[in-house]
């Protein structure tokens, strides 16, 4: 065995060790989503593809080499954000019914001001038909697609799939409330608008993403396994994932040209060669890219030695702000802009650069070791802030597990650019609703 496949080996088993000799606040945190992820992205998916010998050991060095010095950077920082933790307030039951029934209030209120968010901006688009038409093909540049002027609304739309967890956990305890019928309606609404929302924005991991938050909302919850649905899960998974973007396609192209949704679907189809490629192929190609971005990363500060000193993580609370309010300010070219281009010489469609190519394309190797440090500093603190939450009240389950959901799949991405939009708002939320909820 060569010493590229004994570094990688040991990466992962250093990873489980790690995950499973820990001490958690809960039966899982926001570590140990990062660490499943982390090991599928730069442990599982480069072993899968040095055995299929698609990977020159030579060309996987600088890869390895920064996933390796990243994790060890993200651990220290998880060690270092370690803090004694604020003494939990037990609260009564009265007490947790109360802070239930503000939060059906306050999701509530939430919900309409997206959904009249999501009207305004589907008008804008010229409709549901539209909007929904523009989303695959604007998302994968297949066609020029205008962008609509209240496009900024995009950044209150994208609460639905988190108010959509919350009142999947008052579908839940449904019974517990005497209007359990408005809160079968709420929940549907959220979830039918959620999955629209999807389709517009053509997001596979959006949908998965969904159903997943679901799951293990009501596994935790009812601290028990449904094997039933963990396995359709896992089906529905590996189907999405390799057909996905097809059926995104199919559905855009028909409300866009009226093209038959088979022929649009099979189309893609034959483009990607999807049904030629074996079902490895088609999962591990899809967490193929931070790893190949590491290489993109060093080669661009090599070629043309520059780096973008973290100003993709500073502008991207500037973007949420409609652009032409900032005309006097010139936009940097994002993150994913920049990879696209180092990977495929072309700037068609995006490829996000996963966490540690992110922090090299930053400032190089200090960028890995700075990025990393902080990353899992914040996590630690967000993870044992929220931890103390749950212990208090089990609503507070909903707001962990969107989180942790999105702090261990940045590893995959590592765009601020994109999921600063998924978490801006959420956090906002969360942050006037604990003011509303404090017990005198």
């Amino acid at each position: 065995m060569n010493i590229f496949l004994s570094l990688i080996i040991l990466l992962g088993i250093q990873i489980c060790i790690v995950e499973f000799t820990r001490k958690k606040g809960f039966k899982y945190d926001f570590f140990s989503v990062l660490n499943f992820i982390y090991v599928l992205v730069y442990v599982v998916t480069p072993l899968y593809y040095t055995a299929q010998s698609e990977i020159s050991i030579n060309d996987a060095t600088e890869s390895l080499f920064y996933s390796i010095l990243g994790y060890q950077f993200i651990l220290a920082g998880w060690i270092l954000g370690q803090k004694k933790r604020n003494k939990t307030r037990i609260l009564n039951d009265d007490q947790k019914i109360k802070i239930d029934k503000k939060w059906i209030i306050i999701s509530i209120y939430a919900f309409w001001i997206s959904i009249i968010s999501f009207t305004i901006l589907t008008i804008s688009r010229g409709g549901i038909s539209n909007a929904i038409a523009q989303g695959a093909l604007s998302r994968y540049s297949i066609e020029e697609v205008e962008s609509s002027s209240f496009a900024f609304l995009s950044r209150i739309v994208a609460l639905l799939p988190f108010l959509s967890l919350i009142f999947f956990y008052f579908f839940l305890k449904r019974k517990e409330f005497s209007y359990p019928n408005k809160i079968l309606f709420y929940f549907y609404f959220s979830l039918s608008m959620s999955v629209l929302q999807a389709f517009i924005s053509a997001s596979r991991g959006g949908l998965l993403r969904i159903f997943l938050m679901y799951l293990l909302l009501t596994t935790l919850l009812k601290a028990n396994i449904n094997f039933k649905k963990l396995i359709f899960f896992c089906v529905f998974f590996v189907l999405f994932v390799s057909y996905g973007k097809q059926t995104f396609y199919a559905v855009s192209n028909y409300f866009y040209s009226g093209e038959s949704i088979s022929e649009s679907f099979n189309y893609l189809n034959d483009a990607r060669k999807t049904d030629e490629q074996s079902k490895g192929d088609l999962i591990f190609r899809e967490f193929s890219h931070p790893s190949l971005s590491i290489n993109a990363a060093v080669k661009y500060n090599e070629v043309d030695g520059r780096y973008t000193y973290f100003r993709d993580f500073t502008w991207s609370i500037l973007r949420i702000i409609p652009q032409r309010l900032t005309t006097f300010l010139d936009r940097p070219e994002p993150i994913n802009v920049i990879n696209t281009h180092q990977l495929r010489n072309n700037f068609g469609g995006g490829i996000p650069p996963g966490l540690i190519a992110s922090f090299y394309y930053s400032l190089g190797t200090i960028g890995v070791v700075l990025g990393g440090l902080f990353y899992g500093y914040l996590g630690r603190y967000l993870n044992d802030i929220l931890i103390v939450k749950i212990n208090s009240s089990p609503l507070y389950l909903t707001f962990f597990i969107y989180f942790s959901f999105f702090y261990g799949f940045f590893v995959t991405n590592g765009d601020p650019n994109v999921y600063i939009y998924y978490i801006i708002f959420p956090a906002l939320l969360i942050f006037i609703g604990n003011k509303s909820l404090k017990f005198r």
